[in-house]
């Protein structure tokens, strides 16, 4: 016999562990700066990986990016 269990897969899953870190703490509104500090990276790498966090998730705004936090 055979045991399969079927989730719902987040939209999170596409993302690297980095980006979703970096996601993590700007939906807690963190600013690039701050971000940047606790993650010992600079605020333009930030910038960089919200924008591909962004395009990967098919967003436009903040607000769509914390919806997608609080459901995955």
């Amino acid at each position: 016999m055979l045991l399969l269990k079927i989730r719902r897969v987040s939209p999170l899953h596409i993302l690297s562990q980095r980006e979703v870190e970096v996601a993590r703490l700007y939906g807690q509104g963190k600013s690039y700066k701050e971000i940047g500090l606790l993650l010992n990276i600079s605020p333009a790498t930030v910038r960089n990986f919200l924008g591909r966090i962004y395009t990967k998730l098919d967003i436009g705004n903040k607000v769509e990016l914390i919806s997608l936090l609080s459901t995955g």
